[in-house]
């Protein structure tokens, strides 16, 4: 499933033989002396990840863009210009989420970048555009957009319906319109909305003046408008939104992956939320906190295809927890609302006799709803290899993508909770599910009642 050749300058090409490796999910070539890929690399329709950085490639096969699986991109340090890349039609790579072409000589971004409305991440800098397209604007997933050292003058207003962007670098950059530039050197790294929103706002208005004849500007009018500028400025970006501080503890509550449990479902990233109110009824906190992780699941985790979330009272659980894989019959644990232990095994089958689709009967009784709803999720799992978290005592907690364990749930009288997010796809997934749940609880005030406001503490 993966094959690595790295260090070979005097190797031009790849064999047309590589179809043979029907089943690769990884090509790494990097650091070779690579001038071009074969069309025959279209065939490997299972692979998720090709790394050809560091080589001399400057032309693509137009056959790339059969690779349907295809994840991650990534073509570094090349000779790629624009021509390098073949016409592409419809909505190439319709898997592909990161592309990384830093360090080459494009002049403006790959046609397939904008087709591809799957991608989340773009990295191009180092070369030499000097234009984004408006198309831009259909890359309504985007969440990084990486441009530092390049030629580009002006950003299209377009990119302000990238509604999803967390990331925008566009340092060394002659970028024309002054407070567009400092917006970006201030807001792009953590707050991109202040550019997106300066986008919809100002570029409308750009070039609209004042009627009467033009008069000439002397140096104290000119710096005068400067600060008047740089006061705008300041007034239109400040933000009274709370701003969450990470507690170090002196002691961290540890959490041990094992190797088994990585090669199934990789990535995991926890955090311990302290002083929850969930009991104050005035404003129904513990459903709204049960809702924000449902609407979150829908949405920024892709209804579970890019990260799970669990959440456990912290009293219940003893360090170190233990993140395991194991075979679905030997994992006995405790669903959550289930009032026995059964094993991993029997609960899927549960949930498989309660898919919607299936003719249970017609009494209002007849189909488990909860199960129902669970069973979607069924396709992301393999019986035969399935991950868990356990506590120090081995009871399981938690069973990633499908539920947690009764053991651990959280009530309304839960004060501190560990948040679990793992993800089979990428670090930085999981990672994003987390933040978009922590944001979320602080901006609905998940966590303070009206008595105490005091914020919630979070230790990582």
């Amino acid at each position: 499933n993966h094959l690595h050749i790295s260090g070979f300058p005097q190797m031009t090409s790849i064999s047309p033989q590589i179809t043979q490796l029907d089943s690769l999910l990884e090509l790494i070539l990097i650091d070779n002396g690579l001038q071009s890929l074969p069309e025959e690399i279209g065939t490997l329709t299972r692979l998720r990840l090709l790394d050809a950085s560091s080589n001399a490639i400057n032309q693509l096969p137009t056959a790339i863009y059969n690779l349907s699986s295809l994840q991650t991109l990534l073509l570094t340090k090349n000779r790629l210009s624009v021509e390098s890349f073949p016409p592409c039609d419809g909505e190439p790579f319709p898997s592909l989420q990161h592309v990384n072409v830093v360090g080459n000589e494009l002049t403006s971004l790959p046609d397939f970048v904008y087709r591809s409305v799957s991608i989340l991440e773009v990295k191009a800098s180092h070369n030499q555009i000097e234009v984004l397209s408006s198309d831009i604007g259909h890359m309504t997933s985007l969440k990084l957009l990486e441009m530092n050292h390049n030629r580009l003058c002006e950003i299209p207003q377009e990119m302000s319906l990238c509604g999803k962007l967390r990331f925008l670098f566009f340092e060394d950059n002659p970028i024309a319109d002054h407070r567009l530039k400092k917006i970006l050197a201030q807001f792009g790294a953590t707050k991109p909305k202040a550019v997106l929103d300066y986008l919809k706002t100002y570029k409308k208005s750009k070039g609209k003046k004042k009627k009467g004849k033009s008069k000439v500007k002397t140096s104290n009018q000119e710096e005068e408008e400067k600060e008047e500028e740089d006061s705008d400025l300041h007034v239109e970006f400040s933000f009274s939104k709370p701003v969450i501080k990470i507690v170090r503890p002196l002691t961290y509550f540890e959490i041990k992956a094992m190797n088994n449990a990585r090669q199934v479902r990789p990535y995991l990233v926890c955090t311990i939320v302290r002083g929850l109110h969930l009991d104050y009824d005035a404003n129904d906190l513990f459903r709204r906190f049960l809702t924000l992780q449902t609407r979150i699941h829908e949405t920024v985790c892709k209804r579970r295809r890019l990260a799970t979330i669990a959440t456990h009272s912290l009293d219940s659980l003893s360090s170190p927890l233990f993140y395991k894989s194991a075979m679905a019959e030997k994992i006995n644990f405790q669903p959550l609302e289930w009032q026995s232990v059964t094993t991993a095994r029997k609960f899927i089958s549960h949930l498989n006799a309660n898919r919607p689709e299936q003719k249970r009967g017609e009494g209002p009784h007849s189909i488990d709803a909860t199960a129902a709803n669970l069973s979607k999720y069924l396709g992301m799992v393999n019986p035969s290899q399935m991950v868990f978290l356990a506590n120090n005592d081995n009871t399981v907690i938690s069973l990633p993508p499908l539920t947690n364990s009764e053991t651990s749930k959280i009530t309304e009288n839960t004060r501190d909770i560990l948040i679990e997010v793992t993800s089979s796809t990428s670090l930085a997934d999981a990672k994003q599910a987390l933040d978009a749940l922590l944001v979320a609880m602080v901006e609905s005030r998940i966590g303070s009642t009206m008595d105490d406001p005091s914020p919630i503490s979070l230790a990582t």
